[in-house]
């Protein structure tokens, strides 16, 4: 197995995470995510470019396997000097969860909706191409945040986006116009209804009690005055930037959803914000839901957060034209 040193910015380093090319290469492709055809193309491409490297390239796909935890088994267990996820910003998280683990750099292909850390490495926001590019790849080290040990790289939400989250899911499942209308009037219904979280957090500095509709904790803190993008300022500053709701009644809760939708929460003047390296979360009622990078689970109370800098290295297109 390829181990990566930690906070390796040598070109020894960089050397054995491009070289994990040409070794044993372990690729997740979530079927389900974008277009399945223009996935499958790149876990092909993928293994071209592993084969040319005299390595051998092992293929997880959802769709033969019934889905993307026993994909998430099969890969915990195999042996691999690199991993790749070829999927939306869940199955990326999932992808670094494994090469967190087990200490080997990640390739990402980019197929889902939002795409937001792919967006942050500029990637080409097409899985084909961002995989082609691994043909001439260079090595970018980025932090990885945890929420108790489950690994994000963009973003962690609490409160009330968690349980609009598991609606728009049965929404999106909806086989009629009547069962889409129903899960529309419990999103609203959630939005307008759903008290708010009473939690006491703890960092360094000190402890707050507060009470809000969200919390949000990112990777690295949002860029400032990003128009629609979601974007971080850096990925490898070593930080978690917390940002939590004050918006009072459905108008707030939606003027919030409008401020998290277009990426303003650094200016909005309702969303108290700072930056740490460490947060616990603590809530009556001893779990709360918590939407990780788009996948929304239970967690036990308190919640903690943690970033680990400089803890994956992630292969990107050098930019360089390929040689012939």
């Amino acid at each position: 197995m390829t181990n990566i040193p930690d906070g390796d910015r040598s070109g020894a380093g960089e050397t054995d995470a491009i070289g994990a090319l040409g070794g044993r290469v372990l690729a997740i492709v979530n079927a389900s995510a974008g277009s399945a055809s223009r996935s499958n193309d790149a876990a092909e491409r993928l293994e071209a470019i592993v084969r040319d490297r005299a390595g051998s390239c092992t293929i997880l796909r959802t769709g033969d396997l019934g889905g993307m935890s026993p994909v998430l088994d099969r890969a915990k267990e195999a042996d691999a000097d690199m991993i790749v996820g070829i999927g939306g910003d869940g199955t990326v998280a999932a992808t670094a969860s494994i090469a967190f683990a087990k200490r080997i750099p990640m390739a990402i292909g980019p197929a889902g909706t939002m795409n937001l850390v792919a967006r942050d490495l500029a990637l080409p926001l097409d899985a084909l191409e961002a995989i082609e590019g691994l043909s001439r790849p260079s090595v970018r080290r980025i932090d990885v945040a945890t929420v108790n040990g489950h690994v994000f790289l963009h973003s962690c939400l609490l409160g009330v986006i968690p349980k609009l989250g598991k609606l728009r899911e049965r929404a999106r499942a909806a086989d009629s116009p009547a069962q889409l209308v129903r899960w529309a009037t419990m999103g609203a219904q959630a939005l307008g209804q759903s008290e708010d979280l009473t939690l006491t957090l703890r960092t360094s500095e000190g402890e707050q009690t507060i009470q809000t509709s969200a919390l949000i904790v990112t990777n690295n803190q949002l860029a400032q005055g990003n128009w629609m993008s979601h974007e971080r300022d850096r990925l490898d500053a070593g930080v978690l930037g917390v940002y939590a709701s004050t918006h009072k009644g459905l108008i707030g809760r939606l003027t919030m959803l409008g401020t998290l939708a277009v990426g303003q929460l650094r200016g909005d003047p309702q969303m108290i914000s700072t930056v740490c390296t460490g947060l616990s979360a603590d809530a009556p009622g001893g779990e709360l839901d918590v939407s990780n990078d788009g996948e929304v689970f239970k967690l036990r109370t308190p919640i903690r957060f943690e970033i680990h800098p400089r803890r994956l290295a992630v292969l990107v297109p050098s930019g360089e034209p390929a040689e012939a």
